[in-house]
């Protein structure tokens, strides 16, 4: 059994709302969630990014198929159509 205990501040809803939007926009502007995607697909290494090794391999864009590692964040593969798991 997993618990959790959290510990909740009051805050101006205003305020929590003009933050919620912005986290939305920066991801909506750094990841390409508007298409069919697997989301971030690598756990990031100690001290790294796999998005970075990921482009500095040259893979930025590479496709196979209807699969492509995304031109947005590099992390993230994304399906033009038809991609399976099989895929790669």
């Amino acid at each position: 059994m997993t618990r959790a205990v959290l510990e909740l501040a009051p805050g101006d809803r205003k305020e929590i709302a003009a933050a919620m939007a912005s986290y939305k926009d920066r991801r909506l502007r750094t990841q390409p969630l508007q298409m069919a995607c697997a989301g971030s697909v690598f756990r990031n290494p100690p001290n790294d990014h796999a998005a970075r090794l990921i482009e500095a391999a040259g893979l930025k864009g590479a496709r196979e198929g209807g699969a492509e590692v995304s031109l947005l964040h590099a992390n993230f593969i994304v399906n033009h159509g038809g991609a399976t798991a099989r895929t790669f």
